[in-house]
């Protein structure tokens, strides 16, 4: 009788590495020398649960972290300490997307740690 092994499914799963959901805020929200922002790379699930949609994977490479004073005046405060969101865009690009942290599945080639 065969014996089945799971081992090989599970070598590369081992091997990972693996990043707190406190130290992707923190290379988040990193600037250089400049004071730019350093750019990233993640991979993240959407979800919007007012419209009922989402599980979109969506991968950003190269990505920015949108944040500091604003010049134009601020119709609400997004929270985004509280809700656990950033707002993001990829650095060559002007779209901005509101990305939760918790549903961040990997950042700069590391997975997620719960």
């Amino acid at each position: 009788m065969p014996v089945l092994s799971f081992a090989g499914c599970f070598g590369e799963f081992w091997n990972m590495e693996f990043i707190k959901m406190k130290d992707i805020v923190k290379v988040m929200s990193k600037t250089d020398r400049f004071g730019q922002p350093v750019p990233f790379d993640l991979t993240f699930v959407t979800c919007d649960e007012k419209r009922g949609t989402g599980g979109e994977k969506i991968t950003l490479k190269d990505a920015i972290c949108i944040g500091g004073p604003s010049t134009r005046k601020m119709i609400r405060d997004p929270h985004h300490d509280t809700n656990f969101t950033r707002n993001i865009r990829a650095r060559e690009g002007d779209k901005i997307i509101t990305v939760s942290i918790l549903l961040v599945t990997r950042f700069n080639g590391m997975i997620k740690s719960i």
